[in-house]
């Protein structure tokens, strides 16, 4: 077992959080499971029910929206261009309740299942290290620097 460091890339001060973990990829896992917690912005990014937002970006393509962000399709092409877009990241089961939580804006994000919020949460953690505000380093490593 490995401990691992993520390192937030905060304008205003950097967080560090240590997850043990056999690899690497558990501990993304493990920082997924604990990103709503301990980022509650993330969680309004998902929150916001499909506006445009950094989360939604990419399941959002102008196939799917106008410029003015008004549906060119009816109601059944929109849910299946959006189920297309969600499946590149999420199952066909997890790609329909995410469907369904956005359509109905009374759902809560509390009625997700846990499988699909700890998938979302995968997926995020997966786009803030692409997009370089999340690090990830091996303990053993950091400390090597240091």
């Amino acid at each position: 077992m490995g401990d691992y460091i993520f390192i937030t890339d905060e304008k205003k001060y950097e967080t560090l959080i240590k997850v043990s973990a056999k690899n690497i990829e558990k501990a993304k896992t493990k920082y997924a499971e604990k990103l709503w917690e301990i980022y509650d912005l993330e969680q309004k990014e998902f929150e916001r029910n499909g506006e445009d937002s950094s989360f939604w970006g990419k399941y959002y393509s102008d196939k799917i929206f106008s410029r003015d962000r008004g549906w060119l399709h009816e109601f059944d092409k929109v849910k299946k261009l959006l189920k297309a877009n969600l499946e590149k990241d999420f199952s066909s089961d997890i790609a329909e309740e995410i469907i369904y939580y956005i359509f109905n804006s009374d759902k809560d994000i509390d009625e997700l299942t846990d499988k699909a919020r700890l998938d979302i949460a995968k997926v995020q953690v997966q786009n803030l290290l692409e997009d370089n505000f999340l690090r990830i380093y091996p303990l053993d490593e950091m400390r090597s620097i240091s």
